[in-house]
């Protein structure tokens, strides 16, 4: 799989492990925006004397904004020899290549949805915003030996 074949997609033939990487582009231009506009409209209400539960989505807000920029979580999977690490906000999961039954994607119009079914009966779904491009993930995953139902 070459970085080439599809847009955020990742290989580097220096690491072993790594078969396939995804990654989201980042959203920090979108949060530091909203942040801007969370002390904008802050000190414009301490401008005009505004009354305090104004002040209070204001606060929520920017904090929200100012713990995403802080945190900095990374969006996407990887797939690796032994694993596929899905996303799961702070702490991604890794899943054992063993352990997978099945991996089910399916398209809906504009989307797609995918499942992970486990040997152990354990389901985990993945958001449909960290899925990668279809074509080019499955087939990584297939040359990784997991075995993917597509609908």
């Amino acid at each position: 799989m070459h970085a080439k074949s599809a847009p955020h997609c990742i290989a580097r033939p220096d690491r072993v492990e790594e078969i396939y990487a995804y990654r989201l582009p980042e959203r920090r231009p979108f949060t530091w925006f909203a942040m801007i506009v969370f002390l904008v409209l802050f000190a414009l209400g301490l401008y005009h004397d505004a009354p305090g539960p104004f002040y209070l989505p204001l606060v929520a807000g920017g904090a929200m904004a100012f713990y995403i920029l802080i945190k900095n979580h990374s969006n996407g999977l990887k797939l690796t020899q032994e694993h596929l690490i899905l996303p799961a906000g702070v702490s991604p999961r890794k899943v054992p290549l063993a352990e997978i039954a099945k991996l089910d994607c399916v398209t809906r119009s504009h989307r797609t949805d995918m499942t992970v079914y486990l040997i152990s009966g354990a389901v985990l779904h993945v958001f449909s915003s960290d899925i990668p491009p279809r074509r080019f993930f499955v087939r990584a995953l297939r040359r990784a030996g997991v075995p993917v139902v597509e609908r």
